[in-house]
């Protein structure tokens, strides 16, 4: 080989050294995604969650959500969070401490009643009132809970032959808009036994001086009368007593007899993990807001998952399948199954999974393309790897040039 053609070749080694280490160098480890190694098989049971964005009644649509979530659980490598009062948040069901109490309280009244045990359904009630009458104060709206709370004391008062507890829960269904015995499931002949009267004849009128939390807002029975501290007259008798300040809040009983009556309102934080998560869900249920791919995002993170299964419309219709891929803040749409098609979703989710721990390119981005900036940005790359690869190619230039424009001369010696 000839001094021009190793010339040649070391120049050409060199320019295709120099672009290999700038490549190299280049940011999101670009080089890397080009070589990918196999990817690694799922060996863990994916976290994934169900948001219930669809209309309706959140309570109607518990039982077609609870199916949904056990078809999942049997797919391979796929984990529904089952977090106490998450199922519900994602729901935008309220997912308040003393929610998950209401609930509890009231599903052991209606088990009482159903069982003709009144001792127990009243007192189950009781709890659920005194819960909700905090929550109430608090601007927290449980109607429907708080009337079917005081039915079932209405009830069990009737049944036990309690005319003044049966009058006193009448009247407070009143108050809280019931006009009707068949609103709160009661018979008309039921309804008619307590006919509305006014409660301050034939009773003492009582100051009664509240304190709780300093501004927070003070209800009675179902009313608001002020803020805290503060002097009210009551007639005597039994009354529900209710503060609350935004998660704060709480409810005690109090009985006025003749003499004034001073009352400390216990108010307790009521703030549950997943508080926030309910309240967003709520706002997208309500149609304050629409779910963006930041907002779906940032609910998954704060529930630690990479997946979300978004339930929306009416009827079964199809579900949508979210991702956040590692290192992003937006989720992405990956597609839209059938409801009951959870071998799909399934499929789906694997597919990621070992996409993203086995290293491999992202399926949702175009190879020979990084996409890992904020907002689909690509990241820049730094000048002087661009200046290293121009620069080998005009030297490897230069030195094929030089080779190509000198005389090539060969001495011959002939000796005798």
């Amino acid at each position: 080989m000839g001094a021009r053609q190793v010339s040649r070749v070391a120049a050409v080694g060199a320019v295709a050294l120099a672009a290999l280490a700038a490549l190299a160098a280049l940011p999101g480890d670009a080089a890397a995604k080009r070589l990918p190694p196999p990817p690694e098989p799922v060996a863990h049971a994916e976290p994934v969650i169900v948001v219930d964005l669809r209309a309706g009644d959140p309570e109607a649509l518990r039982p077609s959500r609870a199916a949904l979530i056990d078809a999942l659980g049997g797919v391979q490598g796929v984990r529904v969070r089952d977090d106490a009062g998450l199922d519900g948040a994602l729901a935008g069901e309220a997912a308040d401490l003393d929610a998950a109490s209401v609930r509890a309280a009231l599903d052991d009244a209606r088990a009482a009643f159903g069982a003709l045990d009144c001792a127990a359904a009243a007192a189950a009630a009781d709890r659920a009132i005194d819960l909700l009458a905090g929550r109430q104060a608090a601007g927290l709206d449980d109607g429907n809970a708080l009337r079917s709370a005081w039915a079932y004391v209405l009830l069990c008062a009737d049944r036990d032959g309690d005319r003044a507890h049966a009058q006193a829960a009448a009247d407070r269904l009143r108050r809280l808009g019931v006009t009707s015995g068949a609103e709160v499931g009661l018979s008309d002949a039921a309804w008619a036994r307590f006919p509305e009267i006014d409660a301050t004849i034939g009773h003492d009128i009582v100051e009664v001086t509240i304190d709780a939390d300093p501004g927070a807002a003070v209800w009675i029975d179902h009313q608001a009368v002020g803020a805290a501290p503060l002097q009210v007259f009551l007639t005597a008798g039994d009354h529900v007593v209710a503060a609350g300040a935004g998660a704060r809040r709480g409810a005690t009983r109090i009985t006025v007899g003749k003499k004034p009556v001073a009352v400390t309102v216990p108010m307790v934080d009521q703030t549950g993990p997943f508080s926030a998560v309910a309240g967003l869900v709520r706002g997208w249920r309500d149609g304050a807001s629409t779910p963006s791919a930041e907002q779906l995002g940032h609910l998954m993170t704060t529930v630690s998952v990479r997946f979300a299964i978004v339930l929306a419309g009416a009827g079964q219709g199809a579900a949508q399948v979210w991702a956040l891929a590692p290192g992003e803040d937006r989720a992405r749409r990956l597609d839209d199954v059938a409801r009951d098609d959870v071998m799909a979703m399934g499929a789906m989710i694997a597919d990621r999974v070992a996409a993203w721990d086995g290293h491999a390119p992202d399926p949702d981005v175009p190879l020979l393309y990084d996409d890992r900036g904020r907002g689909g940005a690509r990241p820049a790359a730094r000048w002087w790897v661009y200046a290293t690869i121009v620069g080998a190619v005009v030297v490897g230039s230069l030195v094929l040039y030089a080779n190509d424009a000198a005389d090539d001369h060969q001495k011959i010696t002939i000796s005798f």
